[in-house]
């Protein structure tokens, strides 16, 4: 088993109040970039799982889903914290440790830092292809007020595990079913990849939904008057899990001669439409993952917003609502 890098100050942050997003990534998932299955070997070659702490009790919910995941994927558990003030230093380190102590069967080790910005020592741990990072999100990550949550869903490079404050602690794997919010947009196509990543890792069920609103005038003018308006509505899911499968079957072709453990084959993909107005969106999807402990979602960091004017909104609501831990992936 590889050690836990001890951190000191971060070094990838954002910049300050005028800062920029990296550049949007194309999703055109007919005609894949090259690294539109990044998230492939990162999955395969994770060596830890982060957990960032700062001993503020509620963030403690997060431990169980750290747990799952760090035994799923055979890897170690660091438990991460970062000080403002050093002098707090080996209280905190023997709080950690203590934690780490309750996990048996699990290999952790701990990392105290000091620092100013919990948003880029967050990004810092992210943005490390070798961890894995679960955040107890929601209105706040490291129990601190503001736009943490916010700026780690904006800028994270790579995909992490956020809990919301509704996941209770019974949440306790395994993970069975992976399932993906779509609306037809390229921003909230850009989880599918790493979606597949883990559905093939995991050999779970994945799962595509869409909300779609009954009383959109276009749909009721063309669509509700049909008797085969379920097929039709259905038309746009359908043919992303085609995509999906063609586009998995031409990847694992080039598969061979790499050193990634030979992974099972996609299954096939349940996809399915949800009606509810838009002001219930959130609570639809909500309802469909319900709160079964073998289930994630999946789900871009800005989808559900076609102009991108409002980053994370939708993202940070259902997250709020959701009774599963949910995979972001940045779009």
């Amino acid at each position: 088993m590889l050690n836990s890098p001890q951190r000191n100050a971060p070094t990838g942050r954002p910049q300050g109040p005028g800062r920029q997003p990296p550049p949007q990534p194309s999703s055109q998932f007919d005609q894949p970039r090259t690294d539109s299955y990044r998230a492939t070997p990162p999955l395969l070659g994770y060596q830890q799982v982060v957990l960032p702490l700062n001993g503020y009790p509620p963030n403690e919910r997060a431990i169980p889903v750290a747990q799952v995941l760090a035994d799923t994927l055979r890897v170690n558990m660091v438990l991460a914290s970062m000080l403002f003030d050093d002098k707090m230093h080996d209280q905190r380190t023997q709080l950690l440790r203590g934690l780490g102590a309750r996990l048996s069967g699990l290999e952790t080790s701990t990392t105290v830092s000091q620092g100013r910005d919990p948003s880029a020592y967050v990004l810092d741990q992210i943005n490390d292809q070798q961890s894995l990072v679960i955040l107890a999100g929601g209105t706040t990550v490291l129990g601190i007020p503001g736009s943490v949550t916010t700026d780690v869903l904006r800028f994270a490079a790579n995909p992490f595990v956020i809990v919301g404050p509704n996941v209770g602690t019974s949440w306790s794997g395994p993970i069975e079913r992976i399932i993906v919010p779509l609306d037809g947009s390229e921003a909230a196509e850009t989880s599918l990849p790493t979606a597949v990543a883990w559905a093939r890792f995991l050999n779970a069920r994945l799962d595509i939904i869409q909300v779609l609103d009954p009383s959109d005038q276009y749909r009721a003018d063309h669509y509700l008057a049909d008797a085969g308006s379920d097929v039709v509505e259905s038309g746009y899911l359908e043919q992303t899990a085609i995509r999906l499968h063609s586009a998995n079957e031409s990847h694992s072709a080039n598969e061979s001669g790499t050193d990634h453990r030979e992974l099972p084959a996609l299954r096939p993909i349940n996809f399915e439409v949800l009606h509810a107005t838009k002001a219930k969106r959130v609570e639809s999807i909500s309802s469909y993952v319900g709160e079964s402990s073998n289930r994630v979602l999946c789900m871009a960091s800005n989808g559900f917003h076609r102009s991108g004017s409002m980053v994370a909104g939708v993202s940070l609501r259902i997250i709020h609502h959701s009774q599963v831990p949910a995979i972001i992936v940045r779009s």
